[in-house]
């Protein structure tokens, strides 16, 4: 009897250890997980700048690596999430997706503005510019489209940890990994999830004040400088 008994304190023991590792090793990923969202983010506007740097001092085509790193982290990214998944929690997930797809918006704000920019200027008496700007405005949107694509790693981790959780229907899953293939309604998307988790709703329902007001005093400028024109 004794005997059973220290078998039973063994197990209990043993069992506790595991799942004392196996948190541990949770923990240790999910921080893991924070830090390669927070590092893929600096190091899109870094790439950036790096490249607006080196580019004004050679005209090597070396230059064009800095763009890369993004790309290159995010397929980190998508290789690291697809083998440690399930030590990561959901939240950690949508926690990751939020902050890279805020974070993002004012790069994707400058580029359309700098997009909008180019394409007035085709209308101007510089002639070199309507065959110049069809090209950047081509490799700008395809850059953006690419870091897109690299930052939606974490939000298609989440995706796959609410099928798994069956938090969501699988048709409304669907629906939303397609749309993390388009602009705006990606990061649209996770706002509405992070709504919906009850998580992060102060700086959803900021931006998306900051956002709409700033929207509505661009229409509204364009109007009165239109109506100025005019009359």
């Amino acid at each position: 009897m004794q005997f059973l008994k220290n078998l039973k304190i063994m197990a209990k023991k043993n069992s506790w250890k595991m799942e004392r590792q196996t948190w541990k090793k949770e923990r240790k990923e999910e921080k893991v997980c924070k830090i390669n969202a927070i590092v893929f983010l600096a190091a899109t506007y870094a790439s950036i700048f790096l490249f607006l740097r080196i580019v004004t001092l050679t005209e090597s085509p070396i230059t064009l690596l800095t763009l890369a790193i993004p790309v290159a982290l995010g397929i980190y990214n998508a290789i690291y999430l697809k083998k440690n998944q399930s030590m990561i929690s959901r939240e950690t997930l949508l926690g990751c997706s939020v902050l890279i797809k805020y974070g993002l918006i004012p790069m994707y704000i400058a580029g359309g503005l700098l997009i909008c920019v180019l394409i007035l200027l085709m209308f101007t008496p510089v002639v070199i510019m309507v065959f110049v700007t069809p090209v950047i405005v081509t490799m700008l949107s395809i850059y953006g489209y690419v870091i897109m694509l690299a930052g939606s790693t974490f939000s298609h981790g989440y995706l796959r940890k609410a099928k798994e959780e069956n938090i969501y229907r699988k048709w409304i899953i669907s629906v939303l990994k397609v749309l993390q293939f388009f602009f705006t309604l990606d990061v649209i998307s996770v706002g509405v999830l992070a709504l919906r988790e009850k998580k992060y709703v102060k700086i959803t329902i900021g931006i998306a004040t900051v956002l709409i007001l700033g929207m509505i005093g661009t229409f509204a400028f364009l109007v009165v400088s239109i109506i100025r024109v005019v009359c």
